[in-house]
């Protein structure tokens, strides 16, 4: 008789696009190109291989409330030119922000990386160059250093929230050009010196929250 074929493997990252095609990953017209991978809660373990850099297309990518580990592969960077919106909140994520995201640029609109406990390092200066930003979420985290100057370039950021991290410094005035944000969320931190007085000029802030740091003059 012949042997019974081998049990499947277990879903992760090098399986899912196979497992899942027709709930959470999504290609374009002539389904040869995946343009969005979208599995929140799918119970994907595993790291993120470096071969994501060769889903050039990539639009969206949400892998949020799963158990995937190890670092953000730096090959994404400069392959997805595309990239609209990127989530992996609430995974196992560790290692550091890598610097060739900057290379995102003005396609990238939101992107949400909190509740990471490992990852940590800093912000690069270099995410600066993502000047259509609307959403940036990064809090429970394990980050630290300063808050770049070049940030004042997102002047489309409507929600920034770091809480809950280690970072430390001043808040830098080039913040006076969020004249979009609504949510300010930096609790938590090691923030020190005063709060910019340009942060009075933001009419659209609904929530301010820079409690549990270390400024004065408040």
């Amino acid at each position: 008789p012949q042997p019974s074929p081998p049990p499947p493997p277990p879903t992760t990252t090098t399986t899912a696009t196979a497992a899942t095609a027709s709930t959470g990953v999504h290609c374009d017209a002539t389904r040869e190109l995946i343009e969005a991978v979208q599995l929140v809660d799918t119970g994907l373990s595993g790291t993120l291989p470096s071969e994501l850099g060769l889903m050039t297309s990539i639009v969206l990518w949400n892998v949020d409330r799963n158990a995937l580990r190890g670092p953000i592969p730096s090959e994404i960077g400069l392959a997805w030119t595309s990239i609209e919106s990127f989530g992996i909140r609430a995974n196992n994520v560790q290692g550091t922000i890598p610097t060739e995201l900057g290379a995102w640029g003005s396609s990238i609109q939101r992107v949400v990386i909190d509740r990471n406990a490992l990852l940590s390092g800093t912000l690069p200066s270099e995410l600066g160059k993502w000047t259509a930003l609307a959403v940036f979420t990064a809090s429970d985290n394990a980050l630290s250093g300063t808050m770049p100057t070049e940030f004042g370039a997102w002047t489309s950021i409507s929600v920034f929230a770091i809480h809950t991290n280690q970072f430390a410094g001043s808040l830098p005035s080039a913040l006076a050009a969020w004249s979009q944000l609504q949510r300010f969320a930096v609790q938590r931190n090691a923030f020190e010196s005063t709060i910019p007085a340009v942060f009075a000029a933001l009419t659209a802030l609904e929530e301010f929250r820079v409690d549990a740091n270390r400024f004065v003059g408040a």
